[in-house]
């Protein structure tokens, strides 16, 4: 299938690209490393093609369930149909699989890799390198430390072999008119001075005061005394935050945000559906949707030969859920 199964759906409709792009194609990978296999390869070229517009892939836990759930988010999160809702940076991404590594897996990456899959004595001196990674052959998933580690080495490998990424949207600053000199005798100016909101884990929706700031990390100005207007910090899967900064603070200013309890959605179709969940294709019914937060999702059920398109609320609460629609009904 060669490079067609690694393109962004942007890229397949022929649209701008811009480096979300290459994020795509990197979460392509990562989720290929994790579960030992592609998520959108198909029989056929254009059924492939098909699947990545459709952003229509099995969900990653469900492939390898022994990987960490914000590991699997995040690589969910690279996948995502729209750009915007992609991470901004493949080094949020690389800090993310950093803090779920163990840290002697970078020094003895080569070696496992030689262990596990080719049954030969470990090289003890070989360090994880592109040429490593090349001559690796994956036969299905990899031990989950092993499968962890080498998607950690593949994302610093191709943050090596790029050139810097633009800063994101969200945090280029916009540009400011020159301010007039003081008049003499006048007090000077304050200058105005900046501080980078972090969240942990990496990727929030920052607001101030409803208005979006953008994915943090982000720059905001403090005002005095505290940071004003009223910041929230919004994550997928986590807990809204409202937060401000105490006066004093320098440089930058992180956030930890609480992950929900989450419950699994068990979702039937009378005759049947295709479900899309977080603007994702998420499969065909009878479906199960597992590692759900605790709340009320929307999703869209669709029978094109019906020509029947639904949208229904699922509420989630721990443990298991159940929802079934019949599309006839009403139609």
């Amino acid at each position: 299938m060669g490079k067609l199964a690694y393109m962004s759906p942007e890229q397949v409709e022929g649209k701008p690209l811009d480096h979300r792009s290459d994020l795509f194609s990197l979460g392509t990978t990562a989720y290929h490393l994790l579960a030992g296999r592609h998520p959108f390869q198909r029989q056929s070229e254009a059924a492939t093609l098909r699947a990545i517009e459709q952003v229509s892939f099995r969900p990653l836990r469900e492939s390898a369930p022994d990987v960490p759930l914000p590991i699997a988010r995040m690589v969910e999160s690279l996948l995502a149909l729209l750009p915007g809702d992609r991470p901004e940076t493949a080094r949020l991404v690389a800090e993310a699989f950093q803090e779920h590594l163990d840290p002697a897996a970078p020094r003895t990456l080569g070696r496992r890799i030689t262990a596990d899959t080719a049954g030969r004595s470990p090289r003890e001196t070989e360090e994880p390198t592109a040429a490593t990674l090349r001559r690796t052959k994956l036969p299905g998933a990899l031990m989950p430390g092993v499968a962890l580690a080498v998607a950690a080495a593949f994302l610093i490998l191709f943050m090596g072999t790029r050139g810097p990424e633009p800063p994101p949207m969200s945090a280029r600053p916009a540009a400011v008119a020159e301010a007039p000199a003081a008049p003499a005798g006048s007090s000077p100016m304050v200058p105005v001075t900046t501080l980078t909101v972090r969240t942990h884990p990496p990727g929030a929706e920052i607001t101030a005061d409803g208005v979006r700031l953008g994915k943090a990390p982000v720059e905001v100005t403090p005002g005095q005394g505290t940071v004003s207007p009223d910041l929230e910090a919004r994550l997928y899967g986590y807990e809204p935050r409202s937060f401000s900064i105490p006066e004093g603070t320098r440089g930058s200013y992180t956030v930890s945000l609480s992950p929900l309890p989450t419950g699994t959605l068990r979702i039937s179709a009378v005759p049947w559906a295709t479900v899309r969940f977080r603007g994702e294709a998420a499969g065909e019914t009878p479906l199960v949707l597992r590692d759900i937060p605790v709340g009320t999702h929307p999703l869209i059920l669709v029978n094109d030969a019906m020509g029947v398109r639904r949208e229904v609320m699922a509420e989630v609460v721990e443990g298991i859920n159940t929802i079934n629609v019949d599309l006839a009904a009403g139609k």
